[in-house]
């Protein structure tokens, strides 16, 4: 135990130092142009749950999950806040705070994999101190909450091919299940995990070894990631397979039509040229961020090509 304390002590003090600058700045943040929204995804469903108000299939933003807008609703009620500037800011703070754990588990998560206190503590600053991400883990309570949960998704799953125990894969399902409960693409998480359960079965298939016990981890992970986001996306309840393939193809298919300044021109959002997204990254990203993402991708890339069987039969890699 003293051992674990003293491996995590940097990114506890990281930790420690970033919740101490949030407290002393979360109020300096403005209202985003669709923060009401996002609430009001959260209100339509806390009262589907608890008026048995219908309005939550009729909403407009219904395909954006509610699996971080209800809990924001819930805090909001036990707090009883009224004032518009109290809310804002009371969601802004968590918001935050959620990402910073996040970014917690994502120090540990460099930890497991380097072994490497320095490396790990670099890589929470360079997560929690993105200038663009910092200022969006305040007032984007879906896109952040998003990003956040594939983060804490990444270490339960190293966690739990490592140990190879089945309640692990169980847990892993919970969590991709409430990833996905934030917003549907999270559902990516399905087939890639399936696809290292059947390489794994595979692999123990042609050393005629026991497959059974894969298997069973494969459907504990399913099992659990179904009865996570059926509990924390209610629109779900009535009928989910039908509400989740819907609201999938209304994200897959959002045709929004405002315009975007781009390059000194203005272009419709549906008409995006292939630059768009690689343009925009450069320019809202550092230096020595990009530098360090572009450099870690190349040394990925180099160690999958030289030592492939390591990251095809060595599942925690």
């Amino acid at each position: 135990m003293k051992k674990i304390a003293t491996a995590w002590l940097p990114g506890i003090v990281l930790f420690g130092i970033s919740l101490s600058v949030a407290l002393f700045c979360y109020k300096d943040y403005g209202f985003a142009w669709d923060e009401w929204i996002q609430r009001l995804i959260g209100n339509t469903t806390y009262d589907y749950v608890f008026h048995t108000n219908q309005g939550l299939k009729s909403i407009e933003f219904q395909d954006l999950g509610t699996g971080f807008e209800l809990p924001l609703i819930f805090a909001e009620k036990l707090l009883h806040l009224h004032d518009i500037r109290e809310i804002t800011q009371m969601r802004h703070l968590v918001t935050h705070v959620f990402f910073l754990i996040s970014v917690f588990c994502g120090y540990l998560l460099a930890l497991r994999l380097y072994k490497n206190q320095f490396v790990a503590s670099v890589a929470f600053i360079l997560l929690a101190f993105h200038p663009r991400m910092y200022g969006h883990s305040y007032f984007n309570s879906k896109d952040i909450p998003f990003l956040s949960m594939f983060i804490v998704t990444f270490l339960v799953s190293h966690i739990a091919f490592e140990k190879n125990k089945p309640q692990w894969y169980f847990i892993l399902g919970l969590v991709c299940g409430y990833t996905t409960s934030i917003r549907a693409m999270g559902i990516i998480l399905v087939p890639i995990f399936v696809a290292f359960f059947l390489s794994d079965t595979y692999i123990l298939f042609k050393a005629k070894e026991k497959i059974k016990p894969v298997l069973k981890n494969m459907v504990l992970y399913v099992i659990g990631f179904c009865m996570m986001l059926y509990i924390a996306w209610p629109i779900l309840w009535s009928n989910p397979v039908y509400y989740f393939i819907k609201e999938f193809k209304r994200l897959a298919h959002i045709n929004w039509e405002g315009n975007v300044v781009f390059m000194g021109e203005i272009i419709k959002g549906s008409k995006l040229p292939w630059t768009y997204i690689p343009v925009w990254v450069v320019i809202s990203t550092p230096e020595v961020w990009l530098a360090a993402g572009v450099a870690g991708m190349i040394c990925v890339l180099i160690l999958i090509v030289k030592y492939p069987r390591k990251y095809f039969s060595n599942t925690p890699e």
